[in-house]
């Protein structure tokens, strides 16, 4: 996880996280126009970017995806119960055309020697102290969280005294940021 943050001593890195950033919401704001459900989520193209972009730029991706998401939000932004709804939109985007995207990108980032591993020391990409644990904790932390906000938010986990949804998922926050340390 060191590359995360060593990556923005690269000049390389931080012009291509701008360029995702800059492309993620170019391909994003456009489509608020066009609803999947009206006033809470549209259709997402732009979801292709994290997957790609991420496996061809590493943390420049991620950084310049959420960058980019973040500058589209503010062009509307996601209402509450809808989880379901903007999970299955993200994943089949992501699913059906990152393959072709990556297989399209790849050959000429690596021809380019823009592939985040080219930019960056070797001694600033290594893996974490347990990067296996690191990957299941992020799993149940992401996952379980998701679950649980869900099952809140749906009404299909009640109680009379229920504590705020932010206390509730402080746990399962707090292992995915244990297991991204340790990855």
């Amino acid at each position: 996880m060191r590359e995360v943050w060593c990556m923005w001593r690269y000049s390389t890195m931080v012009v291509l996280t701008v360029l995702t950033a800059g492309l993620f919401a170019a391909i994003l704001i456009p489509f608020k126009g066009i609803p999947l459900i009206p006033g809470i989520t549209e259709l997402r193209p732009a979801n292709v970017i994290p997957l790609v972009f991420g496996l061809l730029f590493g943390p420049a991706g991620a950084w310049g995806s959420a960058f980019g998401n973040l500058i589209g939000d503010f062009f509307g932004t996601l209402g509450s119960l809808i989880a379901i709804a903007v999970f299955l939109n993200n994943v089949l985007i992501a699913l059906s055309l990152g393959p072709f995207l990556l297989k399209l990108l790849a050959p000429r980032v690596s021809r380019w020697d823009l592939s985040w591993e080219e930019q960056m020391a070797p001694e600033d990409s290594l893996p974490g102290p347990a990067p296996r644990l690191g990957l299941i904790l992020a799993w149940v932390g992401a996952g379980g969280g998701y679950a649980l906000g869900l099952a809140v938010s749906t009404g299909l986990l009640t109680w009379a005294s229920l504590p705020p949804l932010s206390l509730l998922l402080a746990p399962f926050l707090g292992l995915l940021l244990l297991g991204c340390w340790l990855m």
